[in-house]
């Protein structure tokens, strides 16, 4: 019995210290982060998450003059990455690939430059990836295609200058593209179509030219679409008008043409449509105007015809007419009284000769 116990006792005392060099191998990428000397338990630091000896958790948010060790890619037993600093800085590390329990993961600095890793196509538990607000450049890894898991893909306010990959569309749980305020170029591919659980799609401020394709009709569960401050071109198409749970459309500023489809008039839920600083033409739809819009901006078109200008155009012609009027009146008026006058002159004339 005595024997047993001290078995069990040199099993927990082993694994306390296995777990213990785990611990101690982890810190490494931490102490880098956090600009502190060595330290052997970084799992009592602030932000800092650990179970059975292994990180699985990393919340700093407030790093002064840190960058991203490749070997944060060693922490294999990582969920949740989230990492802010103002002055965090250089590129980063492709081992971040090897984090393949990793679920949430989301980096920002305003001094975070350079690509975004292929290697991300690697995290196949990836649930969320947030690389927003750096001064990340190139193109979007075609290799994203294999986070199937992923709901969350914002990589806005950045600088990608590459076209967006049709690949995105094999994200069939995605539930938010944000990819706005890039300097993206090309067109939107229409396998983006296939994004079936897609809610929100920010496209907005880009380069993106070409037309807006009608496969977007099929994302049943949109909200938001955003895709103002580009080169678009061509008609909007009326498969929109597909979209039941759409709240707004934004397609302002841009190169659109054609007339507004009326079956955008089969939006009940849609809020706000801003169609603005576009060459649309035609009037508005009155199945539009049926609908429950807080806010509507047409403005800037100058081909459509609105309310306003049919206004404008009676108040001219009815301002003609009544002008019209008086200067005849006045005519009238004027003609006469020669008339009178000159009578009154040969009547005088013949009371002299009398």
């Amino acid at each position: 019995m005595i024997i047993i116990k001290l078995l069990i006792t040199i099993i927990i005392l082993i694994k306390y210290i296995s777990a213990q060099d785990y611990t101690n191998e982890e810190c490494y990428p931490i102490n880098i982060l956090l600009n502190k000397e060595k330290s052997n338990n970084c799992c009592n630091d602030e932000g800092i998450t650990c179970s059975n000896g292994h990180i699985t958790k990393i919340f700093l948010n407030t790093l002064i003059d840190s960058y991203l060790p490749p070997e944060l890619g060693n922490l294999t037993n990582l969920k949740f990455l989230y990492i802010y600093g103002g002055k965090l800085i250089g590129s980063i590390p492709p081992e971040l690939g090897n984090l393949s329990d990793l679920e949430y993961l989301y980096i920002k600095g305003k001094k975070i430059y350079g690509l975004i890793p292929p290697e991300f196509g690697n995290l196949s538990n990836l649930r969320e990836l947030y690389l927003s607000g750096n001064h990340l450049t190139g193109s979007i890894p075609p290799s994203l295609k294999y986070l199937s898991k992923l709901t969350q893909l914002n990589l806005d306010n950045n600088y990608l200058n590459s076209t967006i990959p049709p690949e995105l569309g094999n994200l069939i749980n995605l539930e938010r593209l944000d990819i706005s305020n890039n300097t993206i170029n090309g067109s939107i591919p229409s396998e983006l179509g296939n994004l079936k659980n897609l809610k929100s799609l920010e496209i907005n401020a880009n380069k993106i030219n070409g037309v807006i394709p009608p496969e977007l009709g099929r994302l049943s569960n949109l909200k938001f679409i955003e895709l103002s401050e580009n080169n678009l071109e061509g008609y909007i198409p009326p498969e929109l008008g597909n979209l039941a749970q759409l709240e707004l459309l934004e397609l302002s500023r841009n190169n659109l043409t054609g007339p507004i489809p009326p079956e955008i008039g089969r939006l009940s839920k849609l809020k706000y449509l801003y169609l603005s600083n576009n060459n649309l033409n035609g009037s508005i739809p009155k199945e539009i105007k049926k609908l429950n819009l807080k806010n509507l901006d047409i403005s800037n078109n100058p081909l459509l015809k609105t309310k306003n200008k049919n206004n404008k155009l009676l108040i001219i012609i009815v301002g003609i007419f009544f002008i019209t009027i008086f200067i005849t009146i006045i005519l009238t008026y004027i003609k006469s009284k020669k008339k009178f006058s000159k009578e009154n002159e040969n009547k005088n004339r013949n009371i002299i000769f009398l």
